[in-house]
């Protein structure tokens, strides 16, 4: 109830209450009267304390929400200071470690860890310069750069001596260089010079790497070759290669060195005769062959053999010089060295090699001769992977290639057999299986077609019924490739008419007409030459195989009436040159400016 209804309340029952009493008089009126007044004041006392009690506890609760408001405010001030240093701590850490990264990154180029320095302001600018155009090369248009004259700097910071900013720069120009667009542009601008100086002068390991690296990107342009020949860059690369550093406290020529140089020297003699014979001249095959005869660095042995097998490709001079250095000796022994599973791409450029310097009977025998047969017939055998077993074939060919010595060599160290294992094992199955492997099954038999033009090795194939995989193989495979390689030998191993009339006067008989062999080549002879003219082997094979009796009397008849045998011995199915190949060498980006992000992040901070 209100306070005023209240008291109107109190006041009208007062009222009538001493109504009651008004027949009284005197003192008996003023006690009930007193008694009433006091009974009021009590009344009202109490109302008043209970309205200021209510007054407190209302006053009580909004100091305490203001309170409790209060104190929140305060707690999320706190946090908000709280998250604010964090950033600035995360912060200033962040820029402590990108600075860090960044004083690694240019100590990497000096001699040694403990050199000190010599940095200045215009240095450190053009480092930072250099580092920002080595990340924007793999985002900004080469257009752009060569608009804005980028390689031209570039090659200016070239001429500075300070290695802070060589470094830098080299690894700038390399990325700009892998794009074909820019090399061109970057050897126009006259890059050359620099660079070869520098080879020759310059002591860091880490510089020396990135200006070799960026020759050998610049030499996959064919026109840039001959201009890096003229400026004695690649005399540069065989003086440095050439640099011993044995016993030697900070040697210029480390392995990551002498890997760069070689892998420029494989560009720059691939697909280039003149390459080839000026870097003959230079006397840069002792390096090379040292490089790959002693070194115990894996990419090193790759890269020198990639060259050694570069610089003996389609040329009987170069081989020969080759051989003379004992580069076959090297290349076995790098082969020798490695693990057949896991040096794969060591051991395809080292067969490679021995192939190209194959090319003359001359330099086959020197190379069988020498361990060569034996570790192409080993990795025939055991290694696992296709480019491997591919080269190794093509290998056994290229040995074997109108060399009946080598022929007899390969016999006797099981090359039949191991050829045969390869065939049978990835030959026929799941095609998802056979696949990868179409070229390597493919170079075995072209190597067995060749290995049975010697009559002892077709004793040995016939031992092995080896003629009988190989019709199988006809009359199966779906890949065009394989079947004109298996057809090869299967047409080695027909006897000509004299032969089937002799071993049927003898009572011998003949796998040939043991096997479906006719319809085997016919096979071959419609796949691969249904409108065109087959060749010769393959048609005087068909027609030997089809005689009847009569009609090998006949051909006998008139090869006594001659005096001589009916057929000459078959020549070779391949082209010698079409045995030899060569290979470029893949550069690729500077790891550190690829991969770090600390370093990208820098290029869009200027400190």
């Amino acid at each position: 109830m209100p306070p005023k209804k209240k008291k109107e309340k109190g006041s009208k029952a007062i009222g009538r209450r001493l109504a009651k009493f008004s027949h009284l008089q005197g003192k008996k009126l003023l006690d009930v009267c007193s008694r009433e007044f006091d009974m009021v004041v009590q009344q009202q006392v109490e109302d008043f304390h209970e309205a200021c009690e209510e007054r407190l506890d209302v006053a009580s609760g909004k100091l305490d929400g203001l309170e409790g408001h209060m104190a929140s405010i305060v707690a999320h001030q706190e946090m908000r200071v709280a998250e604010a240093h964090q950033q600035q701590v995360e912060a200033v850490d962040s820029e402590r470690q990108e600075k860090k990264i960044l004083c690694q990154w240019l100590n990497g180029f000096l001699v040694s860890a403990g050199e000190e320095p010599n940095l200045d302001p215009i240095d450190f600018a053009f480092a930072r310069f250099a580092l920002n155009m080595a990340i924007a090369a793999d985002h900004t248009p080469v257009a752009k750069m060569t608009e804005a004259r980028v390689p031209s700097f570039l090659v200016g910071m070239l001429s500075s001596s300070n290695d802070i900013v060589l470094g830098p720069s080299a690894i700038a120009l390399c990325h700009l260089s892998l794009h074909s667009d820019a090399k061109v542009p970057i050897v126009e601008v006259g890059a050359i010079p620099p660079i070869a100086r520098n080879l020759r002068v310059c002591p860091s390991p880490a510089v020396l790497t990135q200006l070799a690296k960026c020759l050998a990107s610049l030499a996959q342009n064919a026109p840039n070759k001959a201009r890096i020949a003229g400026d004695e860059g690649m005399a540069a690369l065989v003086e440095l290669c050439a640099e011993n550093s044995d016993f030697v406290d900070s040697p210029r020529c480390t392995h990551g060195v002498r890997a760069a140089c070689l892998s420029a020297l494989v560009n720059l003699t691939f697909q280039s005769d003149s390459n080839r014979n000026l870097l003959v001249e230079l006397d840069g095959l002792q390096a090379i062959v040292e490089a790959c005869m002693n070194s115990p660095d894996s990419h090193v042995i790759e890269q020198a053999c990639r060259a050694l097998g570069n610089i003996a490709f389609n040329s009987s001079y170069t081989a020969q010089r080759i051989l003379q250095k004992q580069g076959s000796e090297a290349l076995c022994s790098a082969v020798t060295a490695c693990d057949v599973h896991a040096d794969d791409r060591i051991l395809e450029a080292a067969m490679i090699a021995v192939a190209n310097l194959c090319n003359n009977e001359t330099n086959q025998t020197h190379v069988g001769a020498g361990e060569a047969i034996k570790l192409a017939v080993h990795l025939c055998k055991h290694s696992p992977h296709p480019h491997v077993l591919r080269a190794a074939a093509n290998c056994v060919t290229s040995l074997s290639f109108k060399s009946f010595i080598n022929k007899t060599r390969l016999g006797e160290q099981d090359a039949i057999p191991a050829l045969l294992h390869l065939i049978e094992k990835h030959g026929f199955g799941n095609l998802d299986k056979s696949e990868p492997f179409v070229w390597a099954v493919e170079a075995a038999c072209r190597a067995l077609g060749s290995l049975l033009l010697h009559g002892v090795n077709q004793f040995i194939m016939r031992d092995l019924w080896g003629l009988k995989t190989m019709v199988e193989l006809c009359l199966t495979t779906e890949d065009m490739p394989v079947l004109h390689a298996a057809s090869m030998s299967v047409c080695a191993m027909c006897p000509n008419a004299e032969e089937r009339f002799d071993a049927h006067d003898e009572g011998r008989p003949l796998q040939t007409e043991q096997l479906d062999t006719i319809p085997a080549l016919g096979r071959v002879k419609n796949f691969l030459f249904g409108r065109t003219q087959p060749p010769d082997w393959l048609t005087e094979a068909i027609r030997t195989v089809a005689l009847d009796e009569d009609e090998l009397r006949k051909e006998k008849t008139k090869a006594l009436q001659r005096g001589e045998r009916m057929d000459d011995d078959l020549k070779e199915y391949v082209i010698r040159t079409d045995l030899f190949e060569e290979r470029g060498s893949l550069v690729l980006p500077d790891h550190a400016v690829e991969t770090a992000p600390e370093l990208s992040s820098l290029s869009f901070k200027a400190y």
